[in-house]
């Protein structure tokens, strides 16, 4: 790993495998400034871009893995001035073109080092404590499960769940750790589509508290609040019906974002958008993206009351990878939303303000991967 500066960024990219003297510094030095975390696949590789907060350019761009831009994962910032980056395999019929594998990256030494060989995830939640959750699945069959938190001093797995055997699905954790929130299918039952449903697994142990059945309904995004309430996103009401040789049918566009009690007994829903897909809370609000057909929007809603604090619509011809909720320098606290074009060789951070809706667009160059720390 290193890190490249100006107009030396795409030059150096294409050299990054060689770790040669040629490109960047033997060092990195942001500590002046206050960075943004952004990971992303640019010329075969994946990245992250290091963004200067006051100004929304690039600072630099650390190479993480060569030839792994297929991949799909995410980034965490952890102590120690070093970043946890995470990432899937890639499969190409049965053979493995992009092994899977979760990193340390120090910004000091700008090397990385594997943390856990062969496992990878899309997915890295920080908790309270600065220690980030991985949930992953292997690439080969999806029959294992593991949910690993990496932390300490050295940071490494600090502790360690099996997950059950099933289909690999949306995860998040509570800020204490104390919970995991599952979302997979129950047994598949002739002739008729499996049933989503929503876990609560036992922090420690990886024992299954509750089960919710989500019926007819199909979810996506998850996240827990500060209070500890689980956000869950309806993407369809009626999920599509899919029989062998034939376009799913039937299906109705989601409206609601369901809000439930840590313990799942309690839910109340919240109105939003048709198809909402990614969900992240704030200091009482959710931003949430929503797809209903040709249209994409973004929604900021105040949990409280249930209302809509704004709404705007997302550029035509760009597509919504993430949603997070980040505190930059000074304690200001922004909503962001990553979004790429069709071609996947530029994508855009919107910055947005919580307590209007209203959004500041940001392009950069390669594609975004809908992960990003501060």
């Amino acid at each position: 790993m290193r890190l490249l500066r100006g107009p030396a960024i795409m030059a150096c990219l294409a050299l990054a495998a060689a770790f040669t003297s040629a490109c960047g510094e033997s060092s990195v030095n942001i500590a002046a400034s206050a960075p943004l975390f952004v990971l992303v696949s640019r010329s075969g590789d994946l990245a992250v871009d290091v963004i200067e907060q006051s100004n929304f350019q690039v600072a630099g761009s650390i190479v993480v893995g060569s030839g792994a831009g297929a991949a799909i994962g995410a980034v965490a910032s952890v102590p120690g001035r070093q970043l946890l980056v995470t990432y899937t395999g890639v499969q190409v019929g049965s053979q493995l073109t992009v092994t899977p594998d979760t990193r340390v990256c120090s910004l000091d030494s700008s090397q990385c080092g594997s943390v856990w060989k062969g496992w990878g995830s899309a997915t890295a939640i920080p908790l309270q404590d600065r220690s980030v959750a991985v949930p992953a699945w292997n690439d080969v069959d999806f029959t294992k499960g593991r949910l690993a938190v990496f932390g300490g001093s050295r940071i490494g797995i600090q502790h360690q769940l099996n997950l059950a055997e099933s289909v690999p699905g949306p995860v998040t954790v509570s800020p204490d750790g104390r919970y995991v929130y599952w979302l997979t299918y129950g047994p598949v039952k002739t002739n008729q589509n499996a049933e989503q449903v929503l876990l609560r697994l036992d922090g420690a142990t990886g024992a299954v508290l509750d089960t919710v059945h989500l019926g007819n309904r199909l979810a996506f995004g998850l996240a827990v609040d500060a209070g500890g309430n689980l956000l869950m996103s309806i993407v369809f009401e009626k999920a599509p019906q899919r029989t062998s040789g034939a376009p799913p049918t039937g299906e109705v566009s989601g409206t609601t974002l369901l809000v439930y009690s840590a313990d799942l007994a309690t839910s109340r829903p919240l109105k939003v958008s048709a198809g909402p897909t990614f969900v992240a809370t704030g200091r009482n609000v959710a931003l949430v993206a929503s797809k209903a057909s040709s249209v994409s929007s973004l929604g900021v809603y105040d949990l409280a009351s249930g209302k809509s604090i704004g709404t705007v619509g997302i550029p035509v011809g760009w597509t919504v990878q993430g949603v997070q909720v980040v505190d930059l320098a000074g304690g200001r606290q922004v909503g962001m939303v990553e979004l790429n074009d069709q071609a996947r060789t530029h994508y855009q951070l919107g910055v947005v303000d919580l307590s209007s809706a209203s959004v500041a667009w940001h392009k950069f160059d390669g594609a975004s991967l809908g992960s990003l720390a501060a």
